[in-house]
């Protein structure tokens, strides 16, 4: 750990006095900055007293939970100690902003490494939270050596226990038939899964924190469904239940719910109020509708402003290939996924039939991975007006783009993020999930990274 990443006692005492949540106020020990990951053999050395050593893993994807090699970082995750239990996280929607984090804290780096000095030896309660999961702990520091924390300590939860100190988010998914982005979920083990990979219905009956909601034509688990998505977003109190929507593709959604100004305001409402809304491939009209001026779409699916404001949704779903060459254009991403082991995705020819493909192991190049289920196309990310700020300053903001791909030997946005307001919304060109499978293949994990990265805190300019 190199000298700008050590906070001293005195510095990390009067950083203490400042006020933090929905997190909580550091003890007055702590180390901040994000680690420069110890480099070369300085990990595999005993760390040194005074410092807390880990490895901050994804819910079911630590170490012996899956095969060598498969296991899960998480990078940016906090990591701080808490005098006292940290404020809950709260229970349905919220505005996270990041001025109300600890005040004291460091965060992984992309391998999900982290040190945390500690001023003085004894208990202390270690926090390890990303997004709205949570993982409260108490540890002993000894007093003339350091600690290495094993797996089992800093491995975020896949249940959720507040009275244990475990949290996960509460999500909502509009089930369709063509993305399970609910088999991922088991994968990080909040559903249960059969051993091919694919959930277990009588999972949701025990999983509070996933509800389901029917989005026609011919969703699973009918049994299971709270009620239709277009019920969802008619109902702003429902929608503010959840942290996370899911919204994933389905073939020949339901969308003229969408033509009512009320449900596009419910929309951004919920986004405003700090909620999260994922949506992929063909139910892009969930993200268009509501949010025209984020995204264009080619001009064969897109709903422009005009249209939108004339309820004129566009449901033209893509017809832009299937496979595609996705490469990661985030740093931090890229660093993160690069070199992780995973079932690879091989086409296996006959596209004009059902777009068959395989898995095979191998190791993932985050600069060229295939990418299957690729259906719609980003043509152009605008420049958004968003007011102005404090100050009288006229804000603006374009949608962030994390995995690019190719079409026609020309690179595309294919996974993107934007903020609105205080919530955030995703969208991806692609099933997540294309079809049952064991592990986690490249764009599933992808999307296990961006769960944790659209629910973090936001640092943006507050606007009228």
């Amino acid at each position: 750990m190199n000298a700008s990443a050590v906070v001293s006692v005195v510095l990390a005492s009067a950083l203490g006095l400042l006020g933090c949540g929905p997190g909580a106020i550091a003890d007055g020990d702590g180390g901040a900055g994000s680690v420069d990951g110890g480099g070369g053999g300085g990990r595999d050395a005993p760390p040194p007293p005074g410092v807390v050593r880990g490895t901050v893993w994804a819910p079911a994807n630590a170490p012996g939970d899956v095969p060598d090699g498969y296991e899960i970082p998480v990078a940016g995750a906090l990591v701080y100690l808490a005098g006292d239990a940290p404020a809950p996280i709260p229970d349905e929607v919220y505005c996270d902003r990041c001025e109300l984090r600890p005040a004291v804290f460091v965060t992984t780096d992309p391998e999900g490494r982290f040190e945390l000095v500690v001023g003085t030896p004894g208990t202390h309660r270690l926090v390890i939270e990303k997004a709205q999961f949570r993982r409260e702990v108490m540890i002993d520091v000894p007093a003339a050596a350091g600690l290495d924390l094993a797996p089992d300590v800093t491995t975020l939860p896949s249940r959720h226990d507040p009275d244990a100190g475990l949290w996960i988010p509460r999500v909502a998914i509009a089930i369709g038939d063509s993305d399970h982005i609910e088999d991922i979920l088991g994968k990080m083990g909040i559903l249960d899964l059969d051993t091919a990979g694919r959930v277990l219905e009588s999972s949701f009956a025990d999983a509070d924190r996933v509800h389901l909601w029917g989005n026609p034509i011919d969703p699973p688990f009918p049994a299971q469904h709270e009620g239709t998505i277009t019920q969802l977003f008619t109902d702003l109190d429902a929608m503010k239940r959840y942290h996370v929507i899911f919204v994933p593709c389905n073939y020949e959604s339901d969308v003229t719910a969408l033509a009512t100004p009320a449900v596009r305001q419910n929309i951004r409402d919920y986004v405003a109020a700090g909620g999260k809304l994922y949506v992929t491939d063909w139910s892009a009209e969930w993200v268009d509708a509501a949010f025209p001026e984020w995204i264009e779409f080619d001009a064969s699916t897109d709903t422009t402003a005009a249209m939108a404001a004339a309820g004129a949704i566009n449901p033209g779903d893509g017809d832009f290939g299937h496979f595609a060459t996705g490469r990661v254009i985030d740093p931090t991403m890229n660093t993160w996924l690069d070199g992780q082991r995973a079932p690879l995705v091989v086409p296996a020819g006959g596209e004009e039939l059902d777009f068959p493909s395989t898995y095979e192991d191998g190791v993932i190049d985050a600069d060229a991975f295939v990418i299957e289920g690729s259906w719609s196309l980003i043509r152009r990310l605008p420049e958004v007006s968003l007011g102005l700020d404090e100050d009288g300053n006229p804000v603006t903001r374009a949608a962030k783009t994390w995995i690019t791909g190719d079409y026609q030997g020309a690179p595309y946005p294919h996974t993107v993020t934007f903020e609105p307001s205080c919530g955030r919304v995703m969208y991806a060109t692609y099933h997540t999930a294309q079809k049952t499978h064991a592990h986690l293949v490249p764009q599933e994990r992808v999307l296990l990274h961006l769960i944790m990265e659209i629910g973090v805190c936001n640092d943006g300019p507050i606007v009228d």
